[in-house]
């Protein structure tokens, strides 16, 4: 136990400036658009993860249904991560299978964005078009110089 602890902290340490990186980022990003979907702030529309943290959060709280609204990829993704991470710190096996695991669950989200894009795109959240996008914005803003 003190060593799977011990090789977490490691990587912790190993990545602490990317995580503070992150969390100024997507603070950022949350108190100047209200959102933390960069795609979405820069192009206006939905990215294949929108709703995944809702999703995440249902899910934690068991409402399995609004979790499925959200993001149906989630299902997927939660034993995926979990599968990793015990794969990282406790059965410390290769990684091919994991690597494997994640191509296929992206793969997978990436169909299902696609189905709700067709389907759902543009009236139903999370597949909603973001209209104070940045290249919106660029592109008003640049029609209107002299």
């Amino acid at each position: 136990m003190k060593n799977i602890l011990k090789n977490i902290y490691n990587d912790i340490i190993h990545l602490k400036t990317f995580i503070i990186i992150f969390i100024i980022a997507f603070t950022s990003l949350n108190l100047l658009f209200h959102k933390i979907c960069l795609i979405s702030i820069i192009t206006g529309f939905p990215c294949p993860g929108c709703g995944m943290t809702r999703a995440f959060v249902n899910l934690l709280t068991f409402h399995f249904k609004d979790a499925f609204y959200w993001s149906p990829s989630i299902f997927l993704w939660v034993p995926v991560l979990i599968y990793g991470i015990l794969n990282r710190y406790i059965f410390k096996c290769s990684n091919k299978i994991f690597t494997i695991l994640l191509c296929i669950t992206g793969i997978i989200t990436i169909i299902i964005y696609i189905v709700r894009m067709i389907t759902l795109y543009p009236d139903n959240a999370p597949m909603v078009y973001y209209e104070n996008n940045i290249m919106r914005l660029l592109s008003y803003g640049l029609s209107h110089i002299k």
